[in-house]
């Protein structure tokens, strides 16, 4: 697939397709470098084609071609895609003439014989080659495919800052309005065969303008071409010559990062990136109509153009047939399920999904800021019912629509088998291969991106029927109404007789999924919500009031009817991706889509919650229905008795009537509701807001909170949603939801829900499980509701899933007496509804959290009123409770949240946290979570006897017996969260109680550091090295290499979680000086280190270095003494002294071989690709595995569920496969960002890096203290078999030597680094502080470094490394620079420009290096041109000329040095033969080209307004300089310096040679009347002491000779000009 990420590089390039194309040495056919033909194959693929690698990203569309044909018989065919493609015009694109023969592009020489005997063909006369009789005249490739070269100038025109823009713009989308207006399918063109024997019979052609001979070969793919896309004759050739050119493969393997094998393959994916870039420009467009300024000249002028042609009508129109044909697709795939090369089918059906995708995304962004007409909304009414109809839609059934549980096995041979002999077992899938096989089933071979496309529609229509959101009018190009209203319900007696209203009033028998119609009616009963206001009134018509007080309730009431929030919630929300398909979109379809879906939401809930016609909770609805039934079971009862007793007529039999309520028929509840509302606001802190009222500047609870606090009084079951609800409040409004809690109660008043009843409940649920031998009571009504039934157990089934019928037989094999407890729903709801609202409010409020921490619980029994229970330890007795890991781990991050000191907090509430963190390392010792005792290497006797254990529940137990045996340790329960991590999470592929333990293990080393006194009541070695090695010698080994995860983003989550834990440990230790250093002396000492110096960036040294405190200080000394502690276990067995974790990691790190944790760092930096792989596998993957699941709506598919389609097991219930509405279990993991898998690769990426940063800024002070070697001997043993474990001993070395691979090729992970350089998620933030610390480490390791060495490093084997390197590094470049406003960004320019300046400058400027030839003595340059889209010179040029960029505050500085770093290398005055000559030569041409020298002067020297820039002119007043300014002057000064060097080098025989036109222009706008330049810039020459020294003026003056002369040679009337210049 595409990466993204080259987006940036290539928009910054301008179309330049003709300079380009003059410059090209041939155009062969074939792609032959030498201009022959190779030899062809003898017929056309037939297998489909070869090697088309993965399908390219992102949806695209486009007019037809100008030259095919409207025959739109076949279907055509197309896999999947999902992310972004790029756009910039190929280098092979242009109109310019060819030269006869097959041989094209040279215009000066003759027509070549051909020395392939195969292939030889005659050339025609060039002499007479336009008068021949051609067999076909091929077109133009930017004449049938202008889409790239639209899309590249749409991108550098997005930016609209002056009128010279604008009109270019203007002009550009006026050009092209038939295109970008009515975008098609692409057409499905059948061969034609008369034509085809016209070409066997003469294959001479004409292309662009010049005679071509073709070979058979060559005739033949390019048929295989037209069959293969499906286009006319005359587009294959074109195709098929624009990918012969070897810099057009080139340019397009370097944006789809696959190698092209053959000139079709090349021909394939240019046409698919031609359709693609037609749908971007499109998306493109209507994106900036949002992002546009509406106060001066927008965009938006523009677009209303196409929007008045039709462009919403018509990408409807292309929608539904791009739907017919991946419908068609779907067929003819199906069929050939088995056989081989489908790869075709599989890549058309990919780009079409991606087109469609493009498609509706462009709707959703035209229909939130555009005024839609009723016809258009109606359109889109009809095509979602159509799409979800004849696309079919429905929620897929867990039973049938899922591949089978068994392995398929061969019909046994009955007459080889004996019949006495039973049949062989069925061998069960794992549930990781099924899972794997139901995605593939669900996503490839079905349309699997129906779904996305849907729910885009979905809220497309939502935003059109919104008349909250400022809409613009099309044909006035303003708002409506001066910004509020929505035309469609202006008149409500039009809005009751309106063709919408009948699609949506009710829902007949035309749609399928009446669910999706439900959301499109609840919006619009809430446009209908202000008429119906207005014909509430005296004067209104009462036949219209009751027209529209009718539909308003029955669409009000349809969502819930119909399920629709169950809709939204599992199987809508799901499916919208969450990241950038194109790096420069203007806006994020998540960001907007949640944010339409919380207004949407918000306003419906106070819009239901003023009205009667809230539904019930679902306690409610069950009791309901339960009464219900108990009626009709009593009357059936009656008439059966009536019958018996007079035996009078004709007894009909009665059908029994079920004991309990069918659960599936019940509608959206309350319930339902707010847990939609809920998931939204956990989706971010801008959503939760939406959700809140105002009162005035401050937030108050919403009407939708307020109605069910009151509910809250009569219906206690509504407590977990209560709860659920305020906890996603939290997310913006921390304070006000601690406020509301935080109120106290009366005595009498048990309703009230508060801090001190939450917690209370918490503990009672502690002291009900602590009871191995009794069950679990229901709560007293007073606490929660004695609604909530614990009568039944509920376990996992083999996959990891819940089930009630499971959980039953479990249960009657156990004995019940010796049985632990398991909560049952109700009960696990309630206790996660609690933690959600601790954890939320503890992650976002600092000043609660610190309260939360100091809160103690009252003893009903106690002695005395002193005596209270801890919140914390009342939350770690819990954590050892009988829980599920989906329990527990939340529990684990409630108290990590509550020791934290992040945000602001004020002193003496960090200490008291601080304090409770010391206590919380105690507990966590106490509760033996981690079996420490157990596992010590050195025990003392008895130690790991009578100690408290985390205790199971059945589901746990009944899981580990059925894992095969991976693991290190036994299943034993008695090594607490080891079992559960290898024997009960790893069955599921989900760790939450690991990931738990490892955000408390995170807080505690944050806020309390490492305590070394840790355990000494129990343990003979102290501290809490133990956990740290538990992270780094278990988990991540196991997270690496041995466990199963369910989703990619499982995997990364917990990773980046252990390596966090990692990272905190070593941030905080600090090495001595020497070993007897004191206290002071070691502050003073890590106060000087300068990291800056080491890493170049301020922001990542300020992240990896901390001062510690000076307890740590004490216990770091006791590192580097004495090597033994006072105890001794036995007479021959001496205990050794236990390291601290940070000195362990150090060693490890920096160890010279057969270092763990640089195992690990090298795995996490390249695993899945690397840099590449990041989108591609976790968030393609992600989003197929989302959108599979969601397909299900609330009755998720299993192994266990599978079992039932081969009938072997009884009947199953679907009750028992409904999703339970459990608070979101994001407060296991984190906040809104924990199911982003990106975000998670991301995070352990980043971490990473910053680990290798710490140690190299720790490396030399470490190394001389430990004399070069480390000695430590582990504290645990993670095996059953006790083995005292040997000392390690590590002679230690840099870190840079493990990282550029001189240690072994196994840990050179340097490239990997470099193509960090590139954006790899779209979150600014994070890709700003991945990329910053990315280059950190390669300063650091490039500095002091060799230079050859360190580029061999980036790849030994060819000067590929190299070229990729200087890609990542000008692409960050390119990125830095437009978001230079960010202090991190603007550290990362100037290490850039520091590197460029370096021993690597011939690398990153892409000037001529010595390769394997070297250079030749002649001057002539055999060497290898990096491409202008991957280059820095390019990026820099680029910035000097944006005003914005020079002027600027932020930038000015940098832009200034750019001008040094150009003056200093054009100027170079090396001898001929040095390698700097030559680069200096190599930028004096690219400076030449783009008239470098003439049009920065006329920028920066120009004082007059009128001119196209006057920055000089900007910054100075009356000879004085604008605060600022400084800079642009500084600028000012290095130009004229420039223009110097550059008269001496192209001025001084002006004599003997004429000036070029160029120079002549040069010198006139220096020294002539209508410019007069350089007169202008000797008036601020006041001002030039500022200028860095430079006396800018009179630098150039210094060549007064040279420049004289240039005058009397343009205009003798000019001297006196100069003359007075030089007396002033």
């Amino acid at each position: 697939p595409t990466n993204a990420a080259l987006d940036v590089v290539l928009m910054q390039q301008s179309v330049d397709g003709e300079n380009h194309r003059s410059k090209m040495s041939g155009f062969s056919f074939g792609g032959n470098p030498n201009g022959l033909s190779p030899a062809p194959t003898n017929a056309a693929p037939s297998s489909g084609f070869p090697s088309l690698g993965q399908p390219v990203t992102t949806s695209t569309g486009s007019a037809p071609p100008a030259s095919t044909a409207t025959n739109n018989n076949s279907a055509s065919a197309p896999s999947i895609s999902f992310s972004a493609s790029t756009g910039a015009q190929p280098p092979g694109i242009s109109t310019s003439a060819a030269t006869g023969g097959f041989l094209f592009g040279n215009k000066t020489s003759s027509s070549q014989p051909s020395t392939s005997a195969s292939t030889s063909v005659t050339n025609p006369p060039t002499t007479n080659a336009l008068t021949q009789q051609f067999s076909m005249i091929v077109p133009d490739i930017t004449e049938i495919f202008p889409h790239i070269l639209i899309l590249s100038e749409i991108r550098r025109l997005q930016d609209v800052e002056n009128t010279v823009e604008i009109q270019r713009l203007t002009a550009l989308i006026k050009k092209h309005n038939e295109i970008l207006s009515k975008p098609l399918p692409p057409p499905i063109i059948s061969p034609n065969a008369d034509k085809r024997r016209q070409l066997q019979s003469n294959p001479n052609v004409q292309l662009y303008g010049r005679a071509a001979a073709l070979t058979k070969g060559m005739l033949e793919e390019v048929f295989y071409l037209a069959d293969t896309l499906y286009i006319p004759e005359e587009d294959a050739m074109a195709l098929y010559a624009e990918a012969s050119q070897t810099s057009s493969r080139e340019w397009l393997q370097d944006i789809i990062q696959t190698k092209l094998e053959s000139v079709p393959e090349a021909a394939i994916e240019h046409y698919f990136l031609q359709r693609r870039s037609m749908m971007q420009s499109i998306l493109l467009l209507c994106q900036s109509r949002i992002d546009s300024n509406h106060e001066s000249f927008s965009i938006v002028e523009l677009t209303d153009g196409l929007l008045q042609a039709g462009l919403l009508t018509n990408l409807v129109t292309m929608i539904r047939k791009l739907s017919e044909l991946i419908s068609q697709l779907v067929s003819r795939q199906k069929e050939q399920t088995g056989k081989k090369n489908t790869r075709m089918l599989e890549t058309w059906k990919g780009h079409l999904q991606q087109e469609r995708q493009a498609a509706v995304e462009s709707i959703f962004y035209l229909t939130y800021s555009t005024q839609c007409t009723e016809q258009e909304v109606v359109d889109l009414v009809d095509l979602v019912q159509e799409i979800t109809n004849k696309q079919h839609l429905p929620n897929l059934d867990p039973v049938k629509d899922v591949p089978d549980a068994y392995h398929s096995t061969p019909a046994p041979q009955l007459w080889a088998v004996p019949f006495t002999q039973a049949l062989p077992a069925l061998q069960e899938k794992n549930t990781r291969e099924w899972e794997q096989e139901l995605v593939r089933e669900t996503t490839e071979l079905g349309d699997g991106a129906i779904l996305p496309t849907v729910s885009v529609l979905v809220l497309a229509i939502v935003c059109a029927l919104d008349r909250r959101q400022t809409l613009i009018n099309r044909d006035t190009h303003a708002h409506n109404n001066f910004g509020v209203g929505n035309t469609l319900f202006e008149n409500p007696d039009k809005a009751t007789k309106s063709v919408l209203e009948d699609k949506l009033k009710t829902c007949g028998s035309g749609w399928n999924r009446k669910d999706i119609w439900g959301i499109l009616s609840a919006a619009y009963a809430l446009g209908l919500r202000p008429i119906k206001s207005v014909v509430n009134s005296p004067r209104a018509q009462p036949a219209a009031a009751d027209g529209v007080k009718r539909t308003w309730i029955s669409c009000l009431k349809a969502p819930y009817e119909h399920k629709s929030f169950t809709c939204l919630r599992l199987t809508l929300l799901p499916s919208i991706r969450r990241h950038k398909t194109m790096l420069d979109e203007r806006c994020e379809l998540y960001e907007f889509s949640m944010s339409v879906l919380s207004d949407f939401m918000s306003l419906y809930l106070d819009v239901l919650c003023a009205s009667n016609y809230v539904p019930h909770s679902r306690a409610n609805w069950e009791q309901t229905e339960k009464e219900q039934l108990l009626m009709k079971r009593e009357e059936q009862e009656s008439e059966r008795s009536f019958h018996n007793a007079y035996k009078e007529g004709t007894y009909k039999a009665l059908e029994d009537i079920r004991s309990e309520p069918n659960i599936t028929e019940r509608p959206d509840c309350i319930d339902d509701i707010i847990a939609f509302a809920t998931a939204l606001c956990n989706r971010g802190q801008e959503f939760a807001a939406y959700f809140w009222s105002r009162d005035g500047n401050n937030a108050a609870p919403s009407r939708a909170l307020k109605h069910l606090e009151y509910r809250l009084r009569e219906d206690r079951s509504l407590i977990p949603t209560h709860l659920s609800f305020l906890s996603a409040l939290a997310m913006a409004e921390p304070s006000e939801v601690f406020n509301i809690l935080n109120q106290e109660a009366a005595e009498s008043d048990k309703t009230i829900m508060n801090w001190k009843t939450i917690f209370t409940t918490i503990r009672w649920y502690v002291r009900e499980m602590s009871d191995s031998h009794t069950e679990v009571k229901p709560m007293q009504k007073d606490a929660t509701s004695d609604s909530l039934s614990t009568s039944y157990y509920y376990g996992v089934d083999d996959d990891g899933n819940r089930s009630t019928e499971n959980s039953r037989s479990s249960a009657r094999q156990a004995n019940v007496r010796n049985q632990l407890k398991e909560l049952d729903e109700g009960n696990t709801a309630i206790i996660l509804s609690h933690l959600a609202v601790i954890t939320k409010v503890a992650d976002n409020y600092a000043a609660g959290r610190a309260c939360l921490v100091d809160l103690k619980l009252s003893l009903e029994d106690a002695a005395s009123k002193d005596e209270s229970d801890s919140v914390l330890v009342v939350l770690f007795l819990l954590a050892i409770a009988p829980l599920t890991p989906h329990v527990r781990g939340p529990v684990f991050a409630t108290i990590a949240s509550l020791l934290s000191v992040d945000g602001e907090i004020k002193p003496n509430e960090k200490k008291l946290i601080q304090e409770a963190a010391s206590e919380g390392w105690n507990l966590l010792e106490l509760t033996q979570a981690v079996p420490v005792l157990l596992l010590d290497q050195y025990q003392r006797n008895g130690q790991s006897q009578n100690n408290p254990k985390m205790t199971f529940p059945p589901s746990s137990i009944s899981a580990a017996n059925t894992v095969a045996s991976k693991a290190q340790l036994p299943a034993d329960p008695k090594y607490g969260i080891v079992f559960e991590m290898e024997h009960v999470e790893s069955h599921s592929g989900f760790y939450p109680s690991t990931e738990g333990l490892l955000q408390l293990l995170l807080s505690l080393v944050k806020v309390s550091g490492c305590p070394d006194k840790l355990g000494q009541e129990q343990r003979c070695r102290t501290g809490c090295a133990p956990y740290i090695e538990y992270v780094i010698n278990f988990v991540l080994p196991k997270a690496l290499d041995q466990l199963r995860f369910k989703t990619g983003v499982d995997s990364a989550r917990l990773i980046a979680r252990a390596l966090a834990v990692v990272e905190a440990v070593l941030i905080r230790y600090t090495i001595p000086k020497t070993r007897d250093i004191t206290v002071e002396g070691v502050t003073k000492h890590q106060k000087s280190l300068d990291a800056v110096a080491l890493l170049g960036i301020c922001n990542v040294a300020d992240a990896v270095k901390m001062i510690s405190s000076e307890n740590d200080i004490l216990s770091y000394k006791n590192d580097f003494g004495s090597e033994q502690t006072n105890e001794a276990l036995s007479e021959h067995q001496v205990v050794p002294r236990l390291k601290s974790p940070g000195f362990s990691i150090l060693a490890d790190i920096l160890a010279a071989s057969e270092s763990e944790l640089l195992r690990v760092i090298s795995n996490v930096l390249t695993r899945d690709g690397g840099s590449d792989g990041v989108n591609k596998i976790y968030g393609f993957a992600d989003l197929q595995y989302r959108v599979t699941w969601a397909r299900f709506g609330n009755t998720k598919p299993s192994v266990f569920s599978a079992k039932h389609k081969q009938e072997r097991s009884p009947s199953l219930a679907p009750q028992s496969l409904l999703t339970q509405l459990l608070p979101p279990i994001d407060i296991t993991v984190g906040l809104n960002d924990s199911l982003d898998p990106i975000h998670w690769r991301a995070t352990g990426i980043l971490t990473s890096l910053r680990i290798l940063a710490a140690a190299a800024i720790r490396e030399d002070s470490f190394i001389k203290a430990s004399d070069g070697e480390a000695t430590f001997v582990p504290a645990l043993q993670f095996t059953a078999k006790y083995n005292m474990l040997q000392k390690k001993e590590i002679r230690l070395v840099r870190v840079k030597n493990s990282i550029t691979g001189r240690n072994s090729t196994e840990t050179r992970i340097l490239p990997a680094i470099s193509q960090y350089l590139k954006p790899i998620c779209s979150a600014e933030i994070k890709d700003t502080a991945l990329s910053g610390s990315a280059l950190a480490v390669l300063f650091y390791s490039f500095m002091d470094s060799n230079v050859d060495g360190f580029l061999s490093a980036l790849d030994a084997q060819s000067i590929h490394g190299e070229l990729r390197f200087a890609a990542a590094v000008a692409e960050r470049l390119a990125i830095a620079c437009k978001r230079i406003s960010c202090k991190v960004n603007t550290e990362i320019v100037n290490l850039l420009l520091l590197l460029v300046q370096s021993s690597l400058s011939n690398v990153l400027l892409g000037f001529p290096h010595k390769c394997v030839d070297g250079l030749r003595t002649d001057g002539v340059l055999p060497l290898k041109y990096q491409s202008k889209h991957t280059e820095c010179l390019s990026i820099l040029l680029d910035c000097l000329s944006n005003d914005n960029f020079l002027k600027s505050p932020n930038s000015s500085e940098l832009a200034s040095r750019i001008f040094q770093m150009i003056v200093c290398f054009s100027t170079s005055n090396n001898d001929d033969s040095s390698i700097g000559k030559i680069q200096a030569d190599h930028l004096r041409m690219r400076l030449d080209e783009i008239d470098f020298w003439t049009n920065s002067s006329r920028k920066f020297l120009a004082l007059r307004e009128s001119d196209e820039s006057y920055l000089l002119g900007s910054v100075t007043e009356t000879h004085e300089l604008i605060e600022g300014a400084e800079n642009v002057v500084r600028g000012a000064a290095w130009l004229c310096d420039g223009l110097a060097h550059y008269f001496a080098k192209n001025l001084q025989n002006i004599n003997e040679d004429a000036l070029s036109r160029k120079n002549q222009t040069l010198v006139s706008n220096l020294l002539d009347r209508e410019y007069h330049l350089l007169d202008n810039a000797i008036d601020c020459l006041s001002i030039r002491n500022d200028a860095n020294n430079r006396n800018f003026p009179t630098t150039l003056l210094s060549f007064q000779h040279t420049i004289e002369e240039c005058m009397y040679k343009i205009d003798d009337k000019s001297e006196y000009r100069l003359i007075n210049i030089i007396d002033l």
